[in-house]
């Protein structure tokens, strides 16, 4: 019998885990991913019609030009 005494058993750690602790912290770095992604996710979306309007204003160009030339 290694833990006989009170005392002993008393100063064993108790299993608790890191999880539990970290949780908040985790929360928290979750949502400034979250974001953070939304962020990106936004420019992306405003740059896709950039290039949109831009490619389109590319091929009306392009056609009026194929008209005004024939």
């Amino acid at each position: 019998m290694a833990f006989s005494s009170p005392l002993a058993i008393s100063l064993l750690p108790v299993h608790r885990p890191d999880f539990f602790f970290l949780n908040p912290f985790i929360s928290y770095q979750l949502s400034v991913i979250s974001y953070q992604l939304s962020v990106i996710s936004y420019q992306l979306l405003v740059l896709s019609f950039k290039f949109s309007d831009h490619c389109l204003l590319i091929t009306e160009n392009t056609s009026s030009f194929i008209i005004h030339n024939s």
